[in-house]
């Protein structure tokens, strides 16, 4: 499929502004988790549309920025597995044949 270079053009414009809000200077002051999302729905859209290289590379700056900022639990969160419990599973041995 041919695309014009405008259409090239606006992606890679796309692609570089959403790499900076990942960057330590980002264009707009917000939560490290409301970046994230706004990062993945950008890489939703990349991909909906057909830009899989822009999507592919986007991908790879979120994970080394996910990597260097683990995303923590807000304060007060309850502990999913706190008390030494084990994780439960749906299924279980009993029941099958």
């Amino acid at each position: 499929m041919r695309r014009n270079k405008r259409a090239v053009f606006l992606a890679n414009e796309q692609l570089r502004y959403a790499i900076s809000v990942l960057g330590e200077n980002p264009p707009f002051r917000t939560f490290e988790s409301n970046r994230v999302a706004w990062v993945l729905g950008v890489m939703e859209d990349f991909e909906k549309f057909g830009w899989f290289w822009q999507a592919r590379i986007l991908r790879s700056h979120l994970h080394r920025y996910l990597k260097a900022h683990p995303l923590q639990a807000p304060r007060g969160a309850p502990d999913l597995l706190s008390g030494g419990e084990e994780e439960v599973s749906c299924y279980t041995l009993e029941g099958f044949p």
